[in-house]
């Protein structure tokens, strides 16, 4: 598309291409695209403006990293996209503040988006609506305060979504859905605060086709830390697993390296995904159900592996939900080795029938004894009281080696009495304390723990509560 000098100072009143009162000296740099014989790629650092007619712009990217001023970037993609077109987008350094979507729909052209270094206060509802040709969103060590309700949701050929290096505070309900291409989901090296329920949610996809026609999907990380273990999964096995083979084929859900303060229930609700690696993963609060994964794959065997990371608090059930889609055609392992747990409740240690657990092997625990409740009444069936047992022949204490089975043969019942841990969501919109003591009812309908009950208590007579046990025990001493 032709960009007019009138029509670059139309999108800059956006504040997209900085400075709209450039001397011609600052003007934006153009060079010819490698990828794309006759197409250019457009550079716009601080202060410069695109003074010139460019057609065919096959890239645009707006560096504010040497900026001074730190006004934010008012985004609108109808705008740029009408007004330059690029097929390809990077923000680099800049604060961003996406404006609402026109309700009229336009002709959209980019295809891809980048994010790096950028700050979002909040990425708002609909913040990429209208980006109907969008496969691919990337961010790269940015600060997003929260990802708002329905952010990247309703967008038809977005494939690939990326969140490495971030600081993310929120990632509030629903904010990620409808995503029907959707085939590769990746969090790295990021440190999110809180991970809402349905945060990630309903994200289904069309079946695969079946045999030859089945689509390979690559592995495209930004910067992994650990390239040893990015080429293990590119080799499909980790060290751990070696023998177990991981799908090629299929949407993948990506977990590496994040620090993760609270994964509520059904944090992540989904149908779609054939392959989840949860690695090297710091997570303070793991609640009931936190991962609602229907798993399928019609081309081959899906997997969830969950290793080499560091859990506070596993709550009754938190991996319960990790299942087989009924009738699928090949089978569903789950793999669960290196990890070192802290806390872990009765129950904790929940696998759905549906799926071949292949690993528990190599696990390590904080040895105290109020730390395994999980140990505390046998299990109701035997194919879960096989399970809890290998857990205890293979697991070692974290700082000495020694076995779980060793130390806890001198638990008492009582040792395994816990001390409560709450949640780390306690106050609910009406200002009220919840705890929440959970069932775990498998989705086939079968009980495997006894009914749960909800109590709530003022959060003002909660604090004196507490302030009195304090006193009380001061009173003791």
């Amino acid at each position: 598309m032709a960009v007019t000098l009138h029509g670059v100072l139309w999108v800059c009143s956006f504040a997209v291409l900085m400075s709209c009162g450039a001397s011609q000296g600052d003007s934006c740099s153009v060079v010819p695209s490698r990828q794309r014989m006759g197409f250019y790629n457009i550079t716009c650092a601080c202060k410069q403006s695109l003074l010139q007619v460019i057609d065919n712009v096959d890239s645009l990217t707006i560096d504010r990293s040497e900026c001074q001023s730190r006004i934010a970037l008012d985004i609108s993609w109808k705008g740029l996209e009408e007004g330059i077109g690029p097929r390809s987008i990077f923000f680099i350094g800049a604060q961003i503040l996406l404006m609402p979507p026109p309700p009229q729909p336009w002709k959209s052209s980019i295809s891809r988006i980048k994010f790096e270094r950028c700050i979002f206060e909040y990425l708002p509802q609909d913040a990429f609506a209208g980006l109907t040709n969008l496969t691919e969103l990337r961010f790269v060590n940015n600060y997003i305060g929260n990802i708002s309700s329905k952010s990247i949701f309703n967008l038809p050929n977005l494939v690939t979504i990326e969140f490495s290096g971030n600081d993310i505070f929120e990632i509030n309900s629903m904010a990620i859905g409808s995503l029907p291409r959707l085939t590769e989901l990746a969090f790295v090296n990021s440190n999110i605060k809180n991970v809402r329920k349905n945060a990630l949610f309903n994200l289904k996809t069309p079946g695969l086709p079946t045999n030859s026609d089945c689509p390979e999907i690559d592995i495209r990380i930004s910067s992994p830390r650990d390239e040893r273990m990015m080429n293990d999964v590119m080799g499909r096995h980790l060290e751990t697993v070696e023998n177990l083979p991981l799908p090629e084929i299929g949407a993948r859900l990506h977990f590496y390296h994040n620090n993760i303060s609270l994964m509520e229930q059904f944090a992540i609700t989904s149908d779609m995904f054939s392959f989840m690696i949860f690695y090297g993963n710091n997570v303070s609060y793991l609640a009931n159900g936190a991962f609602q994964l229907e798993m399928s794959n019609q081309c081959e065997i899906s997997a969830a592996m969950v290793v080499g990371n560091y859990f506070s608090n596993v709550r009754p059930g938190a991996l319960a939900f990790v299942q087989g889609r009924p009738g699928n055609s090949h089978a569903i392992y789950f793999v669960m080795t290196n990890n070192t747990f802290e806390h872990v409740a009765d129950k904790g240690f929940l696998f759905h029938p549906s799926i071949n657990v292949y690993s528990l092997a190599d696990n390590k625990f904080v040895c105290n004894c109020t730390f395994f409740q999980w140990l505390r009444r046998p299990a109701n069936t035997t194919r879960q009281q096989k399970f809890e047992t290998d857990l205890r022949t293979s697991a070692t204490c974290d700082y000495n080696s020694i076995s779980i089975e060793t130390f806890t043969s001198s638990c008492t019942y009582a040792d395994f009495t816990p001390t409560f841990i709450p949640t780390e969501t306690p106050i609910a919109d009406d200002g009220s304390y919840t705890t929440e003591y959970v069932v775990v009812t498998l989705p086939d309908g079968k009980p495997m723990v006894s009914s749960a009950a909800t109590f709530t208590v003022p959060l003002r007579k909660n604090i004196i509560m507490c302030f009195a046990m304090m006193v009380m025990k001061f009173l003791i001493r």
